[in-house]
């Protein structure tokens, strides 16, 4: 991420772009995944309601892979535009990624909601650890 932070010729790219954004969505799955991981050692430290951590955290992890996951579709879809339509013209590049952007961030954001609202009672099960 700082790489291509740091680079222009890097980030100004449709690739970087989408590259910043999975590897941000990356790092938030694998901190909530760490959380979630060692739900009983947090829990048995303080007195926190487990049932409310475990939610809001298995939510989180499921949030941060359906963004992946997007993202990953969005790269697949710059790709075949690239590729199958024979290099054509990229004037659209920058509204492909701030329209993949608001997708690929509120649709997950959406589906978790409405996952965890619906269902949090089958995400409160942290004997081992909080799940989605």
């Amino acid at each position: 991420i700082i790489t291509y932070c740091g680079s222009s010729k890097l980030h100004k790219r449709t690739q970087g772009k989408t590259l910043i954004n999975m590897s941000i969505a990356l790092i938030g799955m694998y901190l909530s995944y760490m959380v979630a991981a060692n739900a009983n050692d947090i829990l048995n430290a303080e007195n926190i309601r487990g049932d409310i951590l475990c939610a809001f955290f298995g939510g989180l992890l499921y949030y941060f892979m359906l963004v992946y996951f997007m993202w990953t579709g969005l790269e697949a879809i710059d790709l075949y535009r690239k590729l199958v339509k024979v290099f054509g013209s990229s004037s659209n590049s920058g509204r492909i990624i701030i329209y993949g952007g608001i997708i690929s961030w509120g649709v997950p954001l959406v589906i978790a909601v409405i996952s965890v609202g619906a269902g949090h009672e089958y995400y409160v099960q942290y004997q081992f650890f909080c799940r989605p």
